[in-house]
């Protein structure tokens, strides 16, 4: 917890973010950065807040959209997702309205045979 902190107050997850936005093309960069914010984010209200700041939720949803064809991207683009959204309604509002229930609906009915995805 105290290297999330840190890593938080770095502006890890801005940095993040960032990568999610401008390496939209690489898939080693989109799931590494997207197992990094799920990491920072993860139980704690400041990186989810700095998250939604940068819009994080939609940068994940977006990554979600863009790599359909990449099991591993969707594997822990969804999970960041899911852990930026966990108890906190603002971004659950901000989720539903980027279309996160439909990505998610997308990568299941792509991903069917996949118990990782699923």
């Amino acid at each position: 917890r105290e290297n999330q902190a840190l890593a938080i107050q770095a502006f890890g997850v801005e940095a993040l973010v960032t990568t999610l936005e401008h390496h939209q093309t690489s898939e080693d960069l989109q799931k590494s950065a997207a197992i990094a914010l799920g990491g920072l984010v993860a139980n704690s209200w400041e990186g989810q807040l700095r998250a939604r700041h940068v819009h994080g939720v939609e940068a994940l949803v977006r990554t979600l959209e863009r790599h359909l064809a990449s099991d591993v991207v969707e594997e822990y683009a969804a999970e960041a997702l899911c852990l930026l959204i966990v108890g906190n309604e603002e971004n659950q509002r901000i989720a539903c309205g980027s279309g996160a229930v439909a990505s998610i609906v997308n990568i299941l009915s792509h991903h069917r045979t996949n118990a990782d995805v699923q």
